[in-house]
């Protein structure tokens, strides 16, 4: 499916501006406004206010204005890593991108921060599903240079489109560097500084992760998640850190 200002149905508008979830921001006030001012449909204001009003209602689930879901399967499979897969990931998420001009600045910013944020939580899901077994230096040093650069572009792509969602890019790349290293205790400290900067990370986010590299034994997977707890337990956590892998789902 496409994606148009016309794919959002009028009912979504109706529920979403009458009983929005969450907190009610100002993309979604401005929804209401346009909603209110008639059915103008040639209205590009109007058409981003109803996007954004699906949006704000359910900001969990803003991937699905994506119609890039096929392209997701392939994340973190082998075939991912042997061919171009990601770049008709991006293709597809350009296409969309474009559809969402016209907004006031402040609310296009919001949006497609969200949409990125949205994509990248998709991103780390899919890879710690476990499906790519990286089973030496060669295949892990493959995943990071994969990784890296799929990192580089998204971050190139929606900041281009106005995100300023740097932070998101860094996830990334730290994940990245955990799937080169091989020294157990290299890896420590990269896992100590993932879980320092986003506390959120938990003990199934590390497993599903080490997992990956089937060359690591499950002691050492132990020690490393056994280092994350005990460093978590003793910093405080800032209230103002970002949450991010509460968001990633694993098994």
């Amino acid at each position: 499916m496409e994606l148009t200002a016309n794919t959002v149905s009028a009912r979504e508008v109706s529920s979403s501006a009458t009983e929005p979830a969450g907190p009610t921001t100002g993309c979604a006030m401005q929804a209401v406004r346009a909603q209110r001012w008639g059915d103008n449909r040639q209205n590009p204001e109007h058409q981003m206010g109803r996007i954004h009003a699906v949006v704000a209602a359910n900001q969990q689930n803003a991937l699905h204005l994506f119609p890039t879901q096929p392209h997701y399967q392939k994340v973190g499979t082998s075939d991912w890593l042997k061919k171009n897969t990601f770049e008709k990931l991006l293709n597809s998420t350009e296409d969309v991108l474009q559809e969402l001009q016209g907004s006031t600045q402040s609310c296009h910013q919001e949006l497609i921060g969200q949409l990125q944020q949205e994509m990248t939580v998709e991103y780390v899901r899919r890879l710690l599903k476990g499906e790519v077994k990286l089973k030496d230096k060669d295949c892990q040093l493959k995943a990071y240079e994969t990784v890296k650069e799929n990192a580089e572009r998204l971050h190139e792509l929606f900041a281009r489109m106005g995100s300023k969602q740097d932070w998101l890019k860094e996830i990334l790349t730290k994940i990245a560097e955990v799937l080169k290293l091989q020294d157990i205790p290299a890896i420590q400290m990269q896992i100590v500084s993932l879980g320092s900067a986003y506390p959120d990370l938990s003990e199934k986010h590390v497993s599903a992760l080490l997992k990956l590299k089937t060359n690591i034994s499950k002691a050492d997977r132990k020690i490393v998640k056994t280092t994350l707890s005990d460093t978590l337990k003793e910093s405080r956590a800032d209230p103002g850190t970002r949450k991010f892998f509460s968001k990633v789902k694993v098994r």
